[in-house]
């Protein structure tokens, strides 16, 4: 537990920083309306499509702090599983965990009457997951991420919008344990054995460069 407060502690940290440089962008215009906020709307709240591939549910909440161009996003992903229908003694039986997110958004160009926009768009997050597999093999996973990425976001029905990005992420594992007490004496397979999830680069478990995708479905207000 002291371990996690530490890098609690940290992330919380780097949160503040992005937090102090995003304010900075926007000393003397925190909130100021622009022409451009009817079409695009001063507060998002999307859905996150990508972390449902890996059995995560996600929310984003982004606000414009200057102007339409600089827009400050939190994230929060739960990612809960159980009791898989599977043969597979590697394979995931149950999982908990959460990811949470602060970005910095800037918008470079734009199309007000279509409700199309580019971005780019950098910041940091964490993620926390205990798993455990068929062989009832626990492992805990620590890891903090930076993501650097382009999209672009196009309206829908107002106001609907849809939200895709792309493009380079980091990742360092604070912590990686492995509980082989419970495993079953007959499981001789290896990797069943001591699951350390990175077969590649978007698996729970990696820790270094990584490609970043995303695709968020959201309403503005």
């Amino acid at each position: 537990m002291p371990i996690m407060k530490k890098h609690l502690t940290r992330f919380l940290f780097v949160c503040s920083l992005v937090l102090a440089v995003s304010a900075a962008q926007a000393q003397r215009g925190v909130f100021i309306q622009n022409p451009s906020s009817d079409n695009f709307g001063n507060n998002t709240l999307t859905v996150q499509i990508y972390p449902m591939l890996f059995h995560g549910y996600g929310l984003e909440y982004s606000r414009n702090l200057y102007q339409q161009k600089h827009y400050l996003k939190v994230n929060g992903v739960c990612y809960v599983s159980g009791n898989w229908q599977t043969h597979r003694q590697t394979d995931v039986r149950k999982m908990l965990g959460g990811e949470a997110g602060v970005y910095h958004q800037y918008n470079y160009f734009e199309l007000p009457k279509v409700g199309f926009r580019t971005y780019f768009q950098w910041g940091f997050n964490y993620t926390y997951l205990d798993m455990e597999n068929v062989a009832a093999a626990k492992t805990h996973i620590e890891k903090l991420g930076l993501n650097v990425v382009v999209g672009f976001r196009q309206n829908i029905v107002k106001p609907l919008f849809f939200d895709f990005y792309i493009g380079y992420g980091q990742r360092w594992l604070l912590n990686k344990t492995i509980d082989n007490t419970k495993v079953s004496p007959q499981v001789e397979n290896k990797a069943a054995l001591e699951p350390l999830y990175n077969k590649n680069m978007f698996d729970y478990g990696h820790g270094g460069a990584m490609l970043v995708v995303g695709l968020n479905v959201g309403f503005l207000f």
